[in-house]
């Protein structure tokens, strides 16, 4: 359970890296397959990091914020709304831009999709994810996103 004042790691999607990469596919669904397969392949790195941490004693998960959170539990997400007005009018707005150009209907899609906190403990992480990796592995992971 994540509390108030626990340490989380926050984790970024490169966006522009991942639009770069889908511009030759077509469809919104073989992108959102693109896009989780993406991430799936580097929560590995990603435990991996988190376990080897200094403060991996105090750290207790993981934390994003996403449109793009549809299939998120498929890969051990917590998905919460964001409960501040302000806040998720701020992350809508910074992240809409990403949105349409990813979208094939930009226009259906203004309606459809609200930023959401994903959430992922470092217990949940470390038990689906951890793997021993050597450390050209996980630099190659790590450059991709």
């Amino acid at each position: 359970m994540v509390r108030k004042n626990d340490l989380l790691v926050k984790i970024h999607l490169h966006n522009v890296r991942l639009l770069k990469d889908m511009v030759n596919i077509n469809s919104e669904f073989h992108k959102g397959l693109f896009i989780y397969k993406k991430i799936k392949d580097a929560l590995p790195t990603l435990a991996h990091y988190v376990h080897k941490h200094d403060r991996a004693d105090v750290i207790k998960g993981i934390i994003g914020i996403s449109m793009l959170h549809q299939g998120s539990e498929r890969l051990g997400f917590e998905i919460h709304g964001i409960y501040s007005r302000f806040y998720r009018w701020f992350k809508t707005l910074a992240q809409y831009p990403i949105h349409l150009l990813a979208s094939d209907h930009p226009y259906h899609a203004r309606h459809r999709v609200h930023p959401k906190y994903l959430f992922m403990s470092k217990a949940t992480l470390i038990s689906r994810y951890y793997i021993h990796l050597d450390q050209r592995a996980i630099s190659n992971t790590m450059d991709g996103l």
